[in-house]
């Protein structure tokens, strides 16, 4: 499965050369305890809008629309010689509990769902340590134009991968300017 994240996990994964290192610097470790999050946790709303990464085919990106009803719909496609290869439904919530949860539904692949272990207002981290790959989601602002989004796991080896896509906000197509 693939952000946040962006895209179809399999189109990101294909969209972007892999880094291979441990969690990035504003992300605890796997297993490391983490503060108690704010109850209900903040929706990521400087996320709404559209998304590219440098060098992405015209039509891929990344979209969310504003946070109401305690809900965010995000859809990520990715474009490779003029065709859909990849698109991603995706869902960020406050459950009547307070969580925060991130839920995507990838072309090709069954849905799953990551729980907030850290939420705003620059950095929101998803983790589900039960799913195959990714474990984590993650969405870092890097100013209001920028977001350092990436997935990261264990692979079967026992290394933690990362896939980092660094995206710039842009006009949304269609959109009255």
């Amino acid at each position: 499965m693939n952000p946040f994240i962006l895209r179809g996990w399999l189109g990101l994964l294909t969209a972007s050369a892999p880094t291979w290192a441990q969690p990035g610097p504003d992300v605890p470790p796997p297993g490391t305890p983490v503060g108690t999050l704010a109850q209900p946790a903040p929706l990521p709303s400087a996320l709404a809008g559209c998304w590219r990464a440098e060098g992405d085919e015209p039509g891929s990106g990344e979209q969310w629309t504003p946070a109401a009803g305690g809900t965010m719909l995000g859809q990520s496609r990715t474009v490779k010689g003029g065709r859909t290869v990849f698109f991603e439904h995706m869902l960020i919530e406050q459950r009547d509990d307070g969580r925060l949860v991130f839920s995507a539904k990838p072309k090709w692949q069954a849905g799953a769902s990551f729980e907030a272990i850290e939420a705003g207002p620059e950095l929101w981290v998803f983790e589900n340590r039960r799913h195959d790959f990714p474990h984590r989601v993650v969405y870092a602002l890097r100013g209001p134009q920028q977001v350092a989004a990436r997935i990261e796991g264990l692979r079967p080896d026992g290394r933690w991968r990362v896939v980092h896509f660094p995206l710039t906000r842009v006009p949304c197509p269609g959109a009255a300017q």
